[in-house]
């Protein structure tokens, strides 16, 4: 059986994909039904995570805590160094990885996740080389490790409603959603491509702020937060200015990803070189 690859996709920064990848892969690890849904082939997962590993860390702590359900002794697996998808040096380590989870568990997991197809892909997302070494290194572990399903975390591009890059990415899916959240605070799930099977509803989420119960050096708490499920209700139209261009919303846009990044890696206030975002503009055929 295909394995099924699933995009979420999103071009506003902090929408909050990662902790809809949190919850599947909790849920998944551990058979907790996800927001309702049986979880019908509960396995071991692999969150192969580009950046930011201690709020990874955080926020699965959040969902213990929040859900009542413990991860301390679950097949749930967080690399510890950086991945790259078209590295063969990169792939040989992943690959041996995944022989000794295999052999420790007896069973090939269930489940990966790739947070983000930028970080984890470790070449230009846009360019198709690069793009589909990608799709093609995770064929090949499909073939050699039981078809575990994957899911791609992505960003959404300058059409709206595709990830960004290679537009051969979105042909390889079989599943994608769209994650967006507006102003109301709702993050909205939508699917918005079902190659073989019926299209999931639509649904809506609300952040819930989580003490950790642990404090730093100074006493004060550290925090996390889950995504619990909320009533679908149409997202509100937006407002106000609105750039001129088609370039220049998409300009904008990737830099307020990057002002996300930006205070998530380094804890400031989220300053973005001008050659930083000239580089991520190149991509996407904005060189001005």
């Amino acid at each position: 059986m295909k394995p099924i690859l699933l995009a979420v996709c999103s071009r506003h920064p902090g929408a909050g994909k990662s902790f809809l990848a949190i919850e599947l892969a909790a849920c998944v690890a551990t058979g907790t039904p996800f927001y309702g849904l049986q979880v019908k082939h509960p396995g071991s997962v692999i969150y192969l995570a580009g950046e930011g590993r201690t709020g990874l860390v955080r926020r699965f702590r959040a969902w213990s805590i929040t859900r009542r359900v413990p991860l301390g002794d679950v097949p749930l697996f967080l690399n510890s160094g950086a991945v790259s998808l078209i590295d063969d040096g990169s792939m040989v380590s992943v690959v041996k990885a995944l022989k000794g989870l295999i052999k420790e568990l007896g069973r090939s997991p269930a489940l990966a996740i790739l947070d983000t197809w930028n970080r984890t892909l470790g070449g230009d997302d846009s360019a198709p080389s690069d793009a589909a070494a990608g799709v093609a290194a995770l064929d090949a572990l499909w073939g050699r490790f039981d078809n575990f399903a994957a899911l791609v975390v992505h960003h959404e591009g300058h059409q709206k409603g595709r990830g960004r890059g290679w537009s051969g990415l979105w042909a390889a899916v079989d599943v994608e959603f769209r994650a967006e959240r507006r102003k109301d605070d709702l993050l909205r799930l939508e699917c918005t491509k079902s190659k073989d099977t019926r299209p999931v509803n639509p649904m809506a989420f609300q952040f819930a702020g989580v003490d950790l119960g642990i404090t730093d050096e100074e006493g004060n708490p550290f925090t996390s937060a889950v995504l619990n499920r909320a009533d679908w209700i149409p997202a509100p139209e937006t407002t106000g200015n609105k750039p001129a261009g088609k370039n220049q919303t998409l300009a904008l846009d990737i830099l307020r990803r990057l002002e996300a990044e930006a205070r998530k890696n380094r804890g400031d206030d989220g300053r973005v070189s001008l050659d930083w975002w000239r580089d991520e503009c190149k991509p996407e055929g904005i060189v001005r």
